[in-house]
């Protein structure tokens, strides 16, 4: 990153212009002219006025005036750049999959991932994302073109495959509702 200081207020400005889908905590020190343990609280106001998520620790991802009002990036903006911080394989799968091949029959009401470890659920934004652990080697996928590059999606055959094996998946969550 070139070697230059931005007032926290406007960094998610420079960063979109930039071309920076994400930026790590010691790239945001940089960015700031400030030490790590300092880029929290120098961003509390910006991410307040819904300019910046943290969808994991250490990651910090601008959000785009356009889904500012939904709290953050939809969750297939957000997958790649979250599954590749953490240096964990993933694919996206289940109800989420077939709503994105355009063969879901409603709305997905959460973002369902596939992880090759545990990886504990969180919301960002209106988007409530669903890990579930198993082996995604074999998997085949389709790349989903996305802002900052694509995400790993199920392929058509392997996401109806997942769902008429998958129950509670189908329904929407593995976690019931009564």
């Amino acid at each position: 990153m070139e070697m230059v200081s931005v007032a926290a207020p406007r960094a998610a400005h420079w960063a979109l212009s930039h071309g920076r889908s994400s930026l790590t905590v010691e790239e945001l020190a940089a960015l700031l002219g400030v030490p790590v343990d300092q880029v929290r609280r120098r961003l509390h106001v910006p991410a307040r006025r819904g300019e910046w998520v943290q969808p994991v620790r250490g990651l910090w991802v601008p959000v785009s005036p356009e889904f500012r009002t939904w709290g953050g990036p939809p969750g297939i903006e957000l997958i790649d750049l979250m599954m590749g911080y953490l240096g964990i394989g993933y694919d996206v799968g289940w109800l989420t999959a077939a709503g994105l091949h355009g063969v879901g029959h409603q709305a997905a009401q959460v973002f369902q991932v596939a992880v090759v470890r545990q990886v504990r659920g969180r919301v960002v934004g209106r988007t409530p994302f669903e890990f579930a652990q198993r082996k995604v080697a074999g998997i085949p996928t389709v790349a989903h073109p996305t802002r900052a590059g694509s995400a790993r999606v199920s392929s058509v055959a392997a996401t109806m495959l997942d769902l008429a094996t998958d129950v509670a998946r189908r329904e929407g969550s593995t976690t019931r509702r009564r």
